[in-house]
């Protein structure tokens, strides 16, 4: 059962990857590439499955796709494929986990939201993770993240209609943004409740071990 429930997972990250939904930089996304290869295929062995046996699409994220060339993807994916030999479909598949479970963000979930003041100065999304609340600002397609709302520092998380506002604790000043309805803003309060009492309990468990 176990096992099952870790190769739902691997998929499931899997498709996040692809569809850049789980961002990270292009050598994790090679390597986490030549990981699913071995997983899938088993050891590099392109005399038996012929030259192109793998669609790099299938592989590797849409924006390193449309950032490099396809002969240098299918040459750096079956390098790397390579470099993982003898490991078992069971070992690749634990390290693209373990691999996937250190990147920045893992276990976030985004919501594309605007700014109160400024609804048309670039394009922003909320992240929600147990740790609190992250602005991202996109940059050519990209995510990085600008501001932090960890828990510790939160004083309010509240909603009024469309609105969603986090209230910082240690400057007192209220950031609001414009979600695309009422129903948004009051699930996401929600979801900030539900991810801030899973790190409560995350944190006391680590206390009384």
């Amino acid at each position: 059962r176990h096992k099952q429930t870790c190769h739902q997972y691997y998929l499931q990250l899997r498709r996040d990857l692809l569809e850049d939904r789980l961002c990270c930089h292009e050598d994790t996304a090679l390597y986490l590439g030549a990981l699913a290869l071995q997983t899938e295929f088993g050891d590099c062995m392109p005399e038996v499955y012929g030259r192109n046996y793998f669609r790099p699409d299938q592989y590797v994220p849409k924006s390193v796709m449309e950032k490099r060339a396809l002969p240098y993807i299918q040459g750096e994916l079956t390098r790397l494929h390579a470099n993982n030999a003898q490991m078992l479909a069971q070992e690749s598949e634990l390290e693209f986990l373990k691999v996937c479970q250190q990147l920045p963000e893992y276990g976030v979930m985004f919501h594309q939201v605007t700014r109160e003041k400024k609804p048309h100065e670039g394009e922003i999304v909320l992240g929600v993770c147990a740790k609190g609340v992250i602005l991202y600002e996109i940059k050519d397609g990209c995510r990085s993240s600008s501001q932090n709302f960890l828990w510790r520092e939160t004083s309010t998380i509240s909603s009024s209609r469309r609105k969603f506002i986090v209230e910082s604790r240690v400057s007192k000043k209220k950031h609001t943004f414009i979600t695309e309805r009422s129903k948004t803003a009051k699930y996401l309060c929600n979801l900030c409740s539900a991810q801030h009492k899973f790190n409560n309990e995350m944190n006391s468990r680590q206390l009384t071990q």
